[in-house]
């Protein structure tokens, strides 16, 4: 008895050890998140884990121009960064991402694509602050697995039933049945468009129901520890990178957040603050060479028509393609030479708005090409 249940044993490991490499190595063949090779031509690979994909994609897929950023460059398109600057683009983006996180998945990009020309990129305001090692934890648990370069983790990857038979099993349904291979497309990769509406736009979608804009209780500057920081994440997380880099361009351009937030900023007491911060991020950056940096804060045909707006910061695909036409012609570059003027043009601009005011004529059409009057008629 003893003799036939140590076959058994020995059988049920066998199989059971079978059964585990199995699994992996369907996993590591088909490889839906990319951490060992790139996609597999004749299957079909679905782009809809930013966190989970972006560092195979920027590991293992060709390109010479990088896209990234936030949820503010989702809406951006690869096809028009080629179609304005050439080169073969890859969009990779990391909703609510620190500068490290971004930054540091760029770094990757040249560790794996010494030869990389541009690197195109957003830099959000409400990121400034962030310690220079900060990463979000609020949005789930974090796939380290996939950054590091421990195999013995990878297990976490190698037998996860979501990736097993949901993934991978998606991918050979569709292979059963004859479907096309390739991936999402980088349009189309987090892009939020086809998840909102029109009627998400506009300022009766963003102001509708809302108070009278008041003024601040008290004005807010910046602290000698925010200063630390900011210089700290702007050096670590942009120009560091830009500096080791010479020959790749990096256009960089400031979070163009909508004359709502502005309104909500200087409510609160910041506004004070952000033009502080503004100062120093944009005097350390234009520093840099290579570093292209744009603006389009004092844009108020762009930040203050809320038609472009589902919410204070996020704006339509329309704008993404305005924005990349825009640095594409080198239109609102900031230079050493301009530095001064665009900075005393910020400030003068919201310092100086009546934002109640701003309020009613926005809730009005007038910058959105719409205004009205209490009758109905047109009226410019």
């Amino acid at each position: 008895m003893k003799t036939k249940a140590g076959k058994w044993l020995r059988l049920f490991i066998v199989v059971f050890l079978m059964l585990l490499l199995c699994c992996a190595s369907t996993v590591v063949v088909l490889d839906p998140y990319f951490h060992y090779h790139k996609p597999l031509p004749s299957f079909a690979y679905v782009l809809n884990n930013e966190r989970a994909q972006n560092d195979g994609i920027t590991k293992h897929f060709a390109y010479d121009t990088l896209l990234t950023g936030t949820s503010l460059v989702e809406v951006m398109k690869a096809s028009e960064v080629e179609r304005q600057f050439g080169g073969k683009a890859v969009k990779v983006t990391f909703a609510g991402a620190s500068f490290y996180e971004i930054n540091r998945n760029i770094e990757l990009a040249f560790a794996t694509h010494p030869h990389l020309k541009r690197v195109i990129r957003c830099l959000d305001i409400e990121y400034y602050f962030d310690d220079p090692k900060a990463l979000r934890t609020n949005m789930g648990v974090y796939p380290t697995w996939l950054y590091n370069r421990n195999p013995f983790d990878d297990v976490r990857y190698l037998f996860n039933r979501e990736v097993l038979f949901t993934l991978c099993g998606d991918m050979i349904r569709k292979k059963l049945a004859n479907e096309a291979g390739g991936i999402t497309s980088f349009d189309d990769y987090a892009n939020w468009m086809p998840d909102v509406t029109a009627d998400d736009f506009g300022a009766e979608a963003l102001l509708g129901g809302m108070k009278p804009f008041g003024t601040p209780e008290r004005i807010n500057h910046l602290t000698e520890e925010e200063k630390r920081l900011l210089l700290a994440n702007i050096r670590e997380n942009v120009t560091k990178t830009a500096k080791k880099h010479p020959d790749c361009v990096f256009d960089y351009f400031i979070s163009p957040y909508s004359g709502l937030w502005w309104a909500q900023t200087y409510e609160a007491g910041d506004l004070e603050e952000v033009l502080e911060a503004e100062e120093i991020v944009v005097s350390e950056i234009v520093a840099c060479p290579n570093i292209h940096l744009y603006s389009y804060n004092t844009d108020t045909s762009l930040t203050w028509n809320l038609d472009n707006y589902k919410d204070p910061l996020h704006y339509g695909d329309w704008v993404g393609e305005e924005l990349l036409a825009f640095m594409k012609r080198d239109e609102g570059r900031i230079t050493k030479q301009t530095m001064e003027a665009y900075l005393k043009k910020e400030r003068e601009l919201y310092e100086r708005l009546d934002y109640a005011q701003w309020m009613q004529e926005e809730l009005a059409g007038k910058y959105s090409g719409k205004e009205e009057t209490k009758g109905g008629s047109g009226s410019k």
